[in-house]
This record gives C-alpha cells, structure tokens and sequence, in this order.
C-alpha cells in the first residue's frame, strides 16, 4: 500500500513537473563528510581539530520552482550517508530549504539551510544512540549547472551548525559537527 501511494505521488510530480516553473529531479550523488571537533573544556578554553574524512552515498528527490527569470526556490528530500570520527555510520533523512539565485542561463547558486533527523547509527555492528541527536542543522550553498531539463550537476557545502555527537572525556566536553561536501546529478 504504501509503496504503491510513494509510486503515485512520485508519478504525480513528475508529470507536474512538466509546468513551465516546475522542475523535478531524482538526486543521486556522493557526499564527502569530515567531523570537526570542539573541545569544551569546563575552565572556558576551546580546541578545535578536523576528524576523519569520510565518503558515502546521497540519493533523493529535489523540486525546484522559478519564481521569475532571477530567483526561485528548491527544497527535495534526500538520504545520506555518513561516517563520523568515532567510527560510528550514520544514516540521515535530509530536507533542504534553499532559495535559488539563477545568474545566468543554465546556472544557479543556492543558499540556505538543511535539517536533517537521524534514522539510524551503528558502530561496530551495533545500533547506538547514546551521545547522538536526532536532528542536525546546518547552512548549505552551492552552485547549479542544468545540462537538460532532466539532468543537473550540483556541487554543495553544508556546514553543520548543531552538534550531532556529544560526549565528556576527562572532565572536557567533546562536540562534533558535520562539514559535508556533495556532489550530485
């Protein structure tokens, strides 16, 4: 049953997508992710360091609209892939809310945020949720290229503003935030 309404409401867009201002989009790509780590410590002093860098897989379904020749609006539903320096791998539902700026024809550069919830997070072979959000927040840009009404090449940053681990080690409290580059088509 609810495969055949995702079939529908997938079926549905596209043909809407067929509009003049409407553009549907299946989001396929890859996401290179690094953690980069606060350290808190309790006597006010903070530390910073780049983690591990990790690769993985980012598929889903962008909509975009043009609200005049200029600008226009983008928000899709994705899922990604993530490791974390902690070894832990890290399965997102991502929403991105963008607002679109198309500087020339063909090409568009975006800005805005994306809020992503945690579906999943396994480390060594086993769920783990302690230390993890739920949800991650982040301001994402990028720029566009539309190589056919079907077909765009997308590279993004997105700069996690929300810690998405948390943790104490000898009396400092770690944080760690994602920083992901994403290369889609």
């Amino acid at each position: 049953m609810a495969k055949s309404i995702t079939i529908s409401i997938f079926c549905f867009l596209m043909q809407y997508s067929i509009a003049q201002n409407f553009d549907c989009y299946l989001v396929i790509g890859a996401n290179l992710t690094f953690s980069h780590q606060i350290i808190a410590a309790y006597k006010g002093q903070e530390s910073t360091k780049n983690g591990k860098v990790n690769f993985g897989p980012n598929i889903g379904l962008r909509m975009d609209y043009s609200l005049n020749k200029y600008f226009g609006v983008s928000s899709g539903l994705n899922y990604i892939y993530k490791n974390s320096m902690n070894n832990a791998k890290l399965h997102y539902l991502s929403l991105p809310v963008l607002i679109k700026f198309e500087t020339i024809e063909n090409f568009s550069i975006d800005l805005g945020c994306d809020i992503e919830r945690l579906i999943y997070a396994n480390q060594d072979g086993e769920n783990v949720t302690s230390g993890f959000f739920e949800y991650d927040l982040g301001i994402i840009g990028g720029i566009n290229y539309k190589l056919s009404r079907a077909l765009k090449i997308s590279f993004k940053y997105c700069h996690g503003l929300k810690p998405f681990y948390n943790f104490y080690n000898n009396d400092e409290q770690i944080e760690l935030y994602h920083r992901s580059y994403l290369l889609m088509l």
